[in-house]
């Protein structure tokens, strides 16, 4: 749509509010994103706010609207001058400071600032900012709420000694962000996978350095959710997938038939499995041999055969 044809139909009043927030989204015509920031409906508004189109001068008259939904959009765009920014910092409304605090173009000093707003979901965004200063990652350590303390456990650049002190922490939520850092040592994810939390010792069985023996250990959990990320693992070992090709859940038998690294004789075993799904996700796996994929097209489910059908036409079989 041509920028007359825009405003012709805009003056005509036939383009609907959905219309207009979809070219709200796309538009690289400052012309029309002027035109757009003067709408009624705050959607329109809220889309022209975030365009990384818009010029600076809208930027500045949307900095100002009512509608703290289209300030936040504001503080969030990348294009936003920092002397906006440093305005917006400022706002009443918490939101439009969660937009500042994430945006990478916002000044180090009123990062710092914001680290010491008392909204914990601002004092977070300080936290996913790779701007922010490690001096100030460990000051939020001591943060009281558990929001804040998760994302400093998770966030990849905070010191080893203070991974290992969140590890420890009283809030499961916290020990699950320092289970899901990628700079977390062999000897915490260890002593996280005995963790009485599941969602700790799920994000344990997710790592990429989690060593094979612990591993091994959690490929016997109790929760089948916990075994299902074991077999998710790109470095568990064939011995794992083999064992737990034998479990007494069909949903984390359907895993290991789904793995592209569990054996040729694994998969060939599971395509006789009771179970329709497990056979099913055999018939789906690029690594299934011809032959067997031959038996499984003359199985008495639809849904396996139909998985015949996809992977012989998605590898050319």
């Amino acid at each position: 749509m041509t920028v007359k044809e825009f405003k012709f139909q805009y003056a005509l009043g036939t383009l609907s509010v959905r219309d207009l927030i979809d070219i709200a989204k796309k538009a690289t015509s400052r012309d029309i994103l002027t035109t757009l920031s003067n709408d009624i409906d705050w959607r329109v508004r809220l889309f022209v706010g975030g365009n990384k189109n818009t010029s600076k001068k809208v930027l500045t008259k949307l900095s100002k609207d009512k509608n703290w939904n289209v300030r936040t959009n504001v503080a969030k765009n990348k294009n936003t001058p920092v002397s906006l920014l440093i305005k917006l910092s400022k706002d009443i409304d918490w939101p439009v400071r969660t937009g500042v605090a994430g945006n990478k173009n916002t000044p180090v000093y009123i990062l710092i600032k914001l680290s010491r707003d008392e909204h914990w979901d601002i004092r977070k965004r300080i936290i996913k900012n790779t701007n922010t200063p490690k001096e100030v990652l460990t000051k939020l350590y001591e943060d009281k709420d558990w929001h804040v303390k998760k994302y400093i456990a998770k966030n990849k650049n905070i010191p080893i000694s203070l991974l290992i002190k969140l590890s420890n922490d009283k809030d499961w939520q916290v020990r699950t962000g320092a289970a899901k850092n990628p700079n977390t040592p062999n000897i915490l994810l260890t002593k996280l996978s005995k963790d009485k939390k599941v969602d700790v010792r799920i994000n344990v069985a997710k790592h990429p350095n989690t060593p094979k023996e612990v591993l091994t250990k959690l490929s016997k959990d109790k929760s089948y959710y916990v075994r299902e990320n074991v077999i998710k693992n790109s470095n568990t070992p064939k011995k794992i997938l083999t064992d737990l090709s034998e479990d007494k859940d069909w949903y984390i038998r359907c895993w290991v038939a789904d793995n592209p690294n569990t054996p040729i004789r694994i998969l060939t075993k599971l395509s006789t499995d009771k179970d329709r799904n497990v056979r099913s996700y055999v018939a789906g796996n690029p690594n299934t041999p011809i032959e067997v994929l031959t038996k499984l097209s003359k199985d008495k489910e639809f849904e396996v055969r139909y998985w015949v059908a996809e992977n012989l036409k998605r590898n050319n079989k």
